[in-house]
């Protein structure tokens, strides 16, 4: 999965870059809400057979995941400080906004710094969605992920049964809460107005298709949940040779389906580019995911190549709009000659490659040498109870 999600990451950082070299890969959002999905298999996967069994699970599962996401997003954070502040752009932290009282700024600071809660301010406060407020504006998407986190200990648990109803009837509540929106945005915007008695601004922005479809929690939820029984077909498969090679036939298609696709329709009108995330084509794309992700996953879950791939996609997720930014604010100091489009592209694409492997190599793998720690104790245990 490891490639897929690498994929997936660069889909998001080319819908920032602009084409690349003409090409454009799946829209970001649609991405996105791929990768919620694909979150919410591998959380259930790592909280059903590595931490449930052992001693405050929950906590030591909430600690690994600050562990995975925090370091690296604030590495990045800081070089995005020395960035703006260089190059004397306007930032919450060296540089307020003259429009920007003290009460926002604290509050905009703390979200940078938490991230939790990012992505409902993100959604209904128009201010904090400029670049300035949002240092990294893409990380709205790890408060989504750490609301899903403080869940996920309650709700993706394989048995007993019950959980699975409970479940259903969180995903089926958010997914027909999203399609309502998609449907009858004016019906709910009237309502909302009326006799909800919600601010204009407030609701228009509820019932839009970004953040209402997007950043709302409540919307988006239905992906994360989609994951988790995702991770019950995989939870009966995994034994299976049959399933495996199900998965590397499945895994060879989607990878001759993405040459096809980016070969024969990369270029801004393609379909999975233009098309809204909730049309019907898209959401064939959602239920192929939630199906073919276990059996990708046992293809590919011993490949080191693909676990080294799949390393990239958070780094460069988190760093690609770092990387632009910082060339173009300091490409003056090199050359008074400006690169052509092409050659931006090139450049700033190697080097984000680049600055991810580093955050691999320099940030994430000593942190996880720890993590791991905690993950063997869990399967130890876990393999004790057996």
């Amino acid at each position: 999965m490891g490639t897929v999600r690498s994929f997936l990451a660069l889909s998001v950082a080319i819908g920032h870059w602009g084409p690349f070299f003409g090409v454009v890969l799946i829209n970001a959002q649609i991405a996105v809400l791929l990768f919620f999905l694909i979150s919410g298999f591998y959380m259930s996967m790592i909280i059903n057979e590595q931490y449930r069994h052992i001693d405050r699970w929950r906590r030591k599962f909430i600690l690994n995941r600050i562990l995975r996401i925090y370091p690296t997003y604030y590495v990045v954070l800081a070089l995005m400080i020395v960035q703006f502040t260089v190059n004397n752009v306007e930032n919450v932290f060296t540089i307020p906004s003259d429009d920007m009282d003290a009460g926002q700024r604290v509050l905009f600071m703390i979200l940078n710094i938490t991230l939790v809660g990012e992505d409902i301010i993100s959604g209904l406060i128009p201010a904090y969605d400029s670049v300035q407020s949002s240092l990294i504006p893409q990380s709205w998407t790890l408060g989504s992920e750490f609301l899903f986190y403080f869940l996920a200990p309650f709700l993706v648990l394989a048995t007993p049964r019950k959980y699975r109803a409970i479940v259903a009837a969180l995903a089926l509540s958010s997914l027909a809460l999203r399609l309502a929106i998609f449907q009858f945005p004016e019906e709910i915007f009237r309502f909302l107005t009326g006799q909800a008695g919600v601010s204009e601004q407030i609701s228009r922005r509820l019932v839009a298709s970004d953040p209402g479809r997007y950043r709302f929690i409540p919307t988006t939820l239905v992906m994360f949940l989609m994951g988790y029984f995702s991770y019950l077909i995989y939870a009966r498969l995994r034994d299976s040779d049959t399933a495996r090679n199900v998965g590397k036939l499945l895994f060879i298609l989607v990878i001759a389906a993405g040459v096809y696709y980016i070969v024969g329709f990369g270029e801004l009108d393609s379909p999975l580019y233009i098309a809204d995330k909730d049309s019907g084509l898209v959401w064939s794309l959602y239920l192929f995911a939630l199906v073919a992700t276990p059996f990708i996953f046992l293809a590919t879950k011993n490949s080191r190549l693909d676990d080294f791939i799949g390393a990239l996609s958070f780094p460069i997720y988190i760093s690609h709009i770092f990387v632009k930014q910082f060339i173009g604010g300091n490409w003056h100091r090199i050359s008074a000659v400006r690169p052509t489009e092409n050659e931006m592209a090139i450049m700033v694409f190697l080097l984000t490659i680049a600055l991810s492997i580093l955050l691999v190599y320099i940030v994430e793998r000593p942190i996880d040498s720890y993590r791991r720690r905690v993950s063997q104790r869990a399967r130890r245990t876990f393999a004790d109870a057996g």
